[in-house]
């Protein structure tokens, strides 16, 4: 099933939102929007963005769309403020784990995204034989798993942040930039997925990765591959929706 779990508003709302509380102001620019979203990896374009901003979401500029919202109000050139109360809108999705120190608990941590699909698959029907402790960086499969006579093991990537973990080095910048690192995250995770096809024979071999544009792609991109090899990616929202090409539970 193909779930999409945020519309490109409800994003930008969201977006938004934890803009102004981290700042404790009431406006904000475009350019500010434009460098949360990219933070966050989301999957639309700059230009869609952009348009949702200063158009389609925005109550005083002109109306040249069959759908518009009264989001947002325009201030001045390039700067906003939101029509209701940050505290009013809904927060952004939070899976809630106990982790480490160093870690962060918030989605897309690889954490949050195995107990999501852990609980997927509990929902399912399949029994846990076995999860990884990713806050420890425990080696082995991430996740194995068993149902009715099916047996899977799956390795599970979450997506990079911007900043590092290291409370040392909170102010600064990675020189990764996120969907670089993650192209390198999708290599190794079907590295480590090839290698389970021969350390545990007759399991159902995933990928599990948090579903943004960037890993669609790369999905995409190696599709005729992973068939062949039997490797099947799972792409998980942190609502407990996901999409898969080759695989149901």
């Amino acid at each position: 099933m193909t779930v999409v779990p945020f519309t490109c508003r409800e994003e930008i709302l969201a977006a938004i939102a934890d803009l102004l509380r981290r700042s404790g102001r009431d406006d904000f620019t475009l350019q500010d929007v434009l460098t949360e979203m990219r933070r966050r990896g989301s999957r639309y374009a700059e230009s869609t963005i952009r348009t949702h901003v200063v158009s389609r979401m925005c109550a005083n500029a002109p109306d040249h769309h069959g759908t518009t919202f009264a989001d947002l109000e325009r201030l001045d050139r390039g700067t906003y403020r939101l029509r209701v109360p940050a505290t009013r809108l809904a927060p952004p999705a939070v899976v809630n784990v106990e982790v480490g120190v160093g870690t962060s608990s918030r989605w897309p941590w690889e954490g949050s995204v195995q107990a999501v699909f852990v609980d997927v698959l509990r929902r399912h029907g399949w029994a846990i034989d076995s999860e990884a402790d990713t806050a420890t960086k425990a080696r082995g499969v991430d996740v194995l798993a068993t149902r009715s006579g099916r047996r899977l093991g799956a390795e599970v990537k979450g997506w990079p942040s911007d900043g590092y973990a290291d409370p040392r080095r909170a102010a600064e910048t990675k020189r990764t930039q996120p969907s670089t690192q993650a192209g390198h995250w999708f290599s190794q995770a079907l590295f480590k997925a090839m290698m389970l096809l021969d350390s545990h024979p007759g399991h159902e071999t995933l990928m599990v990765l948090p579903d943004y544009r960037r890993y669609r792609d790369l999905t995409e991109r190696t599709r005729t591959g992973r068939g062949l090899a039997g490797i099947h990616v799972v792409l998980v929202s942190p609502d407990g929706s996901f999409t898969s090409e080759s695989w149901t539970p």
